[in-house]
């Protein structure tokens, strides 16, 4: 019957907050009962991809008329995919998406399958996709099944979500919520998972993943192909600096120089401003004037600053033709 709002301003020394206005919505929850979701593992290595099972299990009420198709978690990375989607154990079929680029799971329609030969457990189909929010950046994991609702979780069955991501940051909280994209989006609000003990499988009772360690905001680049040969023959033209960026919380300028062996610059390459996850740039083979170098070995210089801290990697690079 009540809210309350508790708001709290941190300032700095050269920026403050301003409060405009409060907007919040309500609506009839899609399971009465709430959605318990937990992840494992709870820790991993910064910047190594990582197998995750996620675990989802609504709990409908015995009246519930409701029910949800869509399932959306936070990740990490864009590069985050399905590897085997289970309800009850069972692993289900996957399906493609479409291009569109609102929403690429919206005119998909999974089916639930008949029961293998000899089994009494039926299957179902889903499809999946990472769409990138516009106003954040951030990605989020979409997978759509069929229509799943009380009569799917009689016996507490729950849906597991096995996936790939990587940590770039130091913490991540994988936030899911639930959703039927047949209801009108207009008054249809997404139900939140809460943290809870969704499968008797794990005991993390969470969906917050940190690093075990935290270093450097980038490792040692992989650099692709080396040697390179830019002749022009489609082939191996370009080398690639492959690096991740860890553990920022702003966009940061990034710059690779590139030196002959007696230490002269030759050009200076420029990815501009960007923050964490997987970054690469490219060299032609070209100085700063757009002359083929000669070939031979060069010595890159990969710097990465920001106010709060700064990161260099030094190694070499070789041109052939």
């Amino acid at each position: 019957r009540y809210i309350q709002f508790r708001v709290l301003f941190d300032s700095q020394q050269h920026s403050a907050g301003v409060l405009d206005f409060i907007e919040f919505d309500y609506d009839t929850p899609l399971t009465s009962g709430g959605v318990l979701a937990e992840i494992f593992p709870p820790r991993v290595p910064l910047g190594e991809e990582t197998s995750f099972n996620y675990f989802i299990r609504p709990r409908f009420a015995s009246n519930d008329p409701t029910s949800f198709n869509r399932i959306e978690i936070a990740v990490p990375s864009v590069a985050t995919r399905i590897d085997t989607l289970r309800v009850d154990g069972q692993a289900w079929v996957e399906i493609a998406g479409t291009d569109d680029a609102l929403d690429p799971l919206l005119s998909v329609n999974p089916t639930r399958l008949a029961p293998a030969a000899g089994s009494a457990d039926s299957v179902g189909q889903f499809a999946q996709a990472v769409a990138i929010d516009p106003n954040t950046n951030s990605p989020t994991l979409m997978i759509k099944l069929p229509r799943m609702a009380r009569e799917h979780f009689r016996l507490d069955q729950n849906i597991e979500v096995i996936f790939k991501s990587t940590l770039f940051r130091g913490s991540k909280e994988f936030t899911g919520e639930v959703w039927n994209d047949a209801d009108d989006p207009s008054v249809s609000i997404p139900q939140p998972a809460e943290d809870g003990d969704a499968t008797p499988d794990v005991a993390t009772n969470s969906v917050l993943v940190v690093v075990d360690d935290i270093g450097s905001i980038s490792n040692a680049p992989d650099i692709t192909p080396n040697p390179f040969t830019p002749n022009g023959d489609g082939i191996n033209d370009v080398v690639t600096f492959n690096f991740d960026l860890f553990l920022l919380l702003e966009n940061v300028n990034v710059e690779v120089d590139i030196h002959d062996l007696s230490g002269r610059r030759i050009v200076q390459l420029q990815s501009g401003s960007t923050t964490v996850g997987r970054q690469g740039i490219d060299w032609d083979g070209r100085d700063a004037a757009g002359k083929l170098v000669p070939p031979g070995l060069y010595v890159y210089r990969l710097v990465i600053g920001s106010d709060d801290a700064s990161s260099e990697q030094v190694g070499t690079v070789s041109l052939a033709y």
